[in-house]
C-alpha cells in the first residue's frame, strides 16, 4: 500500500451502516436501515431511515445520507453503502413525494454501491433495485460483501 492510500474495508463500513440503522425510530413500522457514503478514505455522510419532520412520512437511509453530501463536485469515486437494497421506481404509487432511492443514487453520480442485504419483499419484485443500478453505466459496481453471512444484516430488520 502506498503512503496515504486507505484500504476500503467493506465489512467495517457495513457494520457502521448497521449501527446507523439503530438510529431509526422504533415508531417505524417497517425495516430499520442505515447508509453511508465513503469518499477519499473517509465517511463523508451518514443516513438512516427517518421521519420527515413534522410529518410521519419516511425518508430512506440512502436519501438521508445523499442529502447530507449534496454539492460535492464529483461522487464518481464515492461508495454508497446501504444495509438493504434501495427502493426502485414504482409508478403505481403516486402518493410518494420523492423519486426512488435508485433513481436518486444514479442522479447523484455515486460511482459505487455496496448492498448488505437483498430486499425479498414483493414490493421490490425480485431484486429489481440491484437490476436497476446494474443497468446504469454510471454505477461502477453493485455487490454484496462476500464471506459474511447475510443473516447478520437481518439483526435490525
Amino acid at each position: 500500500m502506498e503512503r496515504g492510500e486507505v484500504t476500503l474495508n467493506y465489512y467495517k463500513l457495513m457494520d457502521k451502516c448497521i449501527e446507523l440503522a439503530e438510529n431509526t425510530s422504533n415508531e417505524m413500522y417497517n425495516l430499520h436501515t442505515g447508509s453511508l457514503i465513503w469518499l477519499d478514505g473517509e465517511i463523508v455522510a451518514e443516513g438512516w431511515k427517518t421521519f420527515i419532520e413534522p410529518t410521519k412520512m419516511t425518508m430512506h437511509a440512502e436519501r438521508h445520507a445523499l442529502d447530507r453530501i449534496v454539492g460535492r463536485a464529483s461522487l464518481s469515486e464515492a461508495y454508497l453503502f446501504t444495509t438493504l437494497e434501495p427502493c426502485v421506481p414504482n409508478r403505481s404509487r403516486r402518493n410518494t413525494i420523492f423519486h426512488s432511492c435508485c433513481e436518486y443514487i444514479v442522479k447523484s453520480g455515486i460511482g459505487n454501491v455496496v448492498i448488505g442485504q437483498k430486499d425479498d419483499s414483493p414490493i421490490v419484485n425480485g431484486s429489481s433495485g440491484i437490476k436497476y443500478l446494474e443497468s446504469n453505466k454510471e454505477i461502477a459496481k453493485t455487490c454484496y460483501p462476500q464471506g459474511k453471512p447475510q443473516s447478520i444484516y437481518r439483526k435490525f430488520f
